[in-house]
């Protein structure tokens, strides 16, 4: 039973005895061009591997075909597959075919009530003053001021460049950021809150309307403080606010521990590498 991998042009079609029974989409992201992102059915694959399997074991001394190998080597470069945590048997499938998961991404929806017992504020009075609740007081020196800027403004430009940084930092072991820093500033929120000192930006929150779009830090010591601001400011405008965390951004993972969630799906990246292309 005669099995073949034919490119095509938006990715690679698995044929047997000549018919398609199994597709493979490739794509590109322009933030992360080095790495080519799969999308495919699992089920199909599998049928098709057997399929192949049984076609080699007929001609002995054969080497088996590696199919995700294949795709890397003709694309030259890393494979990627974004993945949800609830999606167990495809995540096994791809341990099995030597993918490896880099990457988990936490998605929240919270409220003020959501925060974490150490965290929660009672307003008093008509000031705008606020106290901690329980015993875990906030300290003189834990106390961060925070600005706001708009795009335009030379503190928002000051922003985005410490933003850049950080993301190219943060996502660089698993897939490199590709664009130039003039594109990656065309593309963020047009708000942002921001702390620093001696007029240099240490903390950031690009914001939209009650969504915390990318956070970034120079200091992650400050950066909780920093954080509990910015949530205490949104919650003053929305009842509830969004934002991703991923495990490999400690700013993001600071973020999400102000908040006692349960734990939930996460959206999880899996790279496949060979070893010659990198």
């Amino acid at each position: 039973m005669e099995t073949n991998i034919v490119k095509c042009d938006d990715g690679y079609q698995l044929e047997r005895q000549g018919q398609p029974v199994a597709k493979i989409t490739t794509y590109r992201n322009p933030y992360h061009l080095q790495n080519c992102y799969l999308k495919f059915d699992q089920a199909e694959i599998t049928a098709w591997e057997k399929a192949c399997q049984a076609q080699h074991e007929q001609h002995e001394g054969e080497e088996s075909f590696d199919l995700f190998r294949y795709i890397a080597t003709a694309e030259n470069s890393p494979l990627q597959v974004m993945l949800s945590s609830g999606e167990k048997e495809k995540a096994e499938f791809l341990a099995a075919h030597g993918f490896n998961k880099l990457r988990m991404c936490y998605e929240l929806s919270v409220k003020q009530s959501d925060l974490k017992p150490a965290c929660q504020r009672e307003r008093t009075g008509g000031t705008g003053r606020t106290r901690e609740t329980g015993r875990n007081e906030r300290t003189e020196g834990e106390c961060v001021s925070i600005k706001r800027a708009i795009a335009g403004e030379a503190a928002y430009a000051a922003c985005g460049e410490l933003l850049y940084e950080y993301y190219r930092a943060t996502h660089a072991p698993i897939s490199p950021l590709t664009v130039s820093l003039e594109q990656f500033l065309e593309d963020l929120p047009i708000e942002v809150f921001y702390s620093g000192t001696n007029g240099q930006v240490s903390q950031a929150a690009f914001v939209e309307e009650n969504e915390i779009a990318y956070v970034c830090s120079r200091d992650m010591d400050k950066f909780t403080a920093f954080a509990q601001n910015v949530v205490d400011k949104l919650f003053k405008r929305y009842q509830s606010i969004f934002f991703e965390a991923d495990d490999v951004d400690p700013a993001g993972m600071a973020l999400k521990g102000l908040f006692a969630v349960a734990e939930q799906e996460t959206f999880d990246t899996w790279v496949y590498r060979v070893a010659k292309l990198n």
